[in-house]
């Protein structure tokens, strides 16, 4: 066992190296944004920024994407292939993902690193991209982020970011083992959002059957009401109005003052103990509830 000292890892396993970024990766600042042409080459492409990077994969739905000018150098220069590891550089500086799929005219924006294996080995961007994970889990980022007003995990940093580098064969077993966990828990996770969604259901049923007086499983409808929500289906929804009418009887002063209240419904002044009740008005001028 070899003592990696000064490494936020502990220790490896002898056949293991520890080896700063820059020694297996090229490392590669995206372009500043460039709103206007600056000469009869540049065209439009769309560009990757800080949001579009997450740790779950790349965002690149059309609602994410953006575009700025670039010149044919530098669609070449800022390119994100497939197998580039990509790395905030601003922002939550380190959270990192992998450009999977390859798509025409895509650059970097100067919030993202670009990290592509010198030696073009795909399965050491894979690994890469899981050493990031359990830097992030171990607090490297926010201690390397530490003092900044903005978190930026600059090149610099990122070139001299100690890194756990196994032997190639070793290497390859434990993407495959992590891809396999990774996968195990995400469809786990899925079926227990599906049954957690399906218990809101029955509840929200429940509700209704205990609220209402239905039947539980009653089918529903929209009611077009943002404050009811859905109601049954056989439902007529009325105005209230269609229902009641106004009364308007007065001149009844002899009548005792009512009072409404929330814990007693409607009671007598004399029944509202030692709260003073008092018209505004004089007797005469107020309605008399129906019976």
């Amino acid at each position: 066992m070899m003592n990696a000292l000064d490494t936020w890892f502990g220790t490896l396993p002898g056949e293991w190296r520890s080896s700063p970024i820059k020694a297996d990766f090229a490392i590669q600042l995206g372009k500043m944004l460039q709103p206007a042409s600056r000469g009869g080459g540049d065209r439009q492409a769309n560009y990757l920024r800080a949001a579009n990077v997450q740790w779950d994969g790349v965002r690149l739905g059309k609602d994410f994407l953006k575009s700025m000018y670039a010149s044919q150098s530098d669609l070449v220069q800022y390119a994100a292939a497939a197998g580039d590891v990509l790395v905030v550089e601003g922002g939550e500086g380190g959270r990192t993902c992998l450009m999977v799929e390859a798509v025409d005219d895509l650059i970097i924006q100067n919030s993202l690193l670009r990290l592509r294996p010198k030696d073009l080995n795909a399965m050491r961007s894979r690994f890469l991209v899981k050493v990031m994970r359990a830097a992030n889990a171990a607090g490297y980022f926010a201690a390397a982020n530490n003092g900044s007003t903005i978190a930026h995990f600059t090149k610099v940093k990122c070139a001299v970011m100690p890194v756990p580098t196994p032997p190639d064969d070793v290497m390859k077993l434990i993407v495959r083992y992590l891809d396999y966990s990774e996968l195990r828990i995400a469809k786990a996770i899925a079926a227990k959002q599906q049954v957690l969604q399906l218990l809101r259901e029955r509840q929200k049923q429940v509700a209704q059957a205990v609220v209402l007086g239905l039947p539980v499983g009653v089918k529903t409808v929209e009611s077009g009401e943002k404050w009811l929500g859905e109601v049954p289906a056989h439902w007529e929804l009325r105005r209230m109005k269609s229902w009641f009418i106004e009364r308007s009887v007065k001149n009844c002063p002899q009548l005792p003052l009512l009072a409404a209240t929330q814990s007693r419904g409607v009671v007598t002044k004399e029944d509202y103990g030692l709260r003073t009740v008092v018209a505004q008005t004089g007797l005469e001028n107020l309605r008399v509830p129906p019976p």
